[in-house]
């Protein structure tokens, strides 16, 4: 419930947004482009970065799961990550020598 002030004027401390809100906000956003950039990979390239990098399995799990050999699912999310890498680019940046550069993230570094 809001209180009111002598003066009838509400409590602006309770009134005012959380920060966890915005940040929610703002990692809603991120999550939708990250899996935005991922739907254009394909399948083969996709599968096993998700599995190493989202579901945490190990290099031996995915191949047991995808029935291939460990070099080929090493080799799969080396290529599925530099495809990522190529196809994502935070908002109000530029990529410049495979670092992002833009006003808001001047020093924002490269993803590995």
């Amino acid at each position: 419930m809001v209180g009111l002030t002598e003066t009838g004027d509400a409590d602006i401390a309770e009134l005012s947004t959380p920060a966890s809100i915005d940040t929610t906000l703002d990692g809603d956003d991120e999550r939708q482009r990250i899996v935005a950039v991922l739907d254009t990979l394909t399948e083969t390239l996709r599968v096993p970065l998700v599995l190493r990098d989202a579901d945490g399995m190990s290099y031996e799990e995915i191949a047991a799961q995808l029935g291939i050999g460990l070099s080929a699912v090493k080799m799969r999310i080396k290529r599925g990550r530099e495809e990522f890498r190529k196809r994502y680019q935070p908002e109000g940046t530029e990529r410049i020598d495979g670092e992002f550069k833009g006003a808001e993230s001047a020093g924002a570094t490269q993803l590995s």
